[in-house]
């Protein structure tokens, strides 16, 4: 993909570790990407994607405390908040 790729496409990246979901987020604007959003846990994701339609999703599957991201992914596809 090149970087006109990412340009057009809506970004959530999903950690429960700052450092990490800056360093993603980071990464996706360096490679072209303009709106880049992120969650710290399996709630915000829900709401965020409720909010918006997004085309490409990061999770880290260790979320803390609370929904893990498989069961972010199980949840999302039950609201019909993600494409299958």
């Amino acid at each position: 993909m090149s970087s006109k790729s990412f340009e057009k496409k809506k970004i959530l990246v999903i950690d429960d570790f700052g450092d990490m979901r800056m360093m993603l987020v980071n990464i996706m604007r360096m490679l072209g990407a303009v709106d880049v959003d992120s969650a710290n846990d399996g709630n915000n994701a829900i709401e965020a994607m409720q909010n918006k339609k997004y085309d490409i999703i990061l999770c880290d599957y260790n979320l803390g405390p609370g929904k893990d991201g498989q069961q972010v992914l199980e949840e999302a596809r039950h609201r019909g908040l993600i494409k299958m």
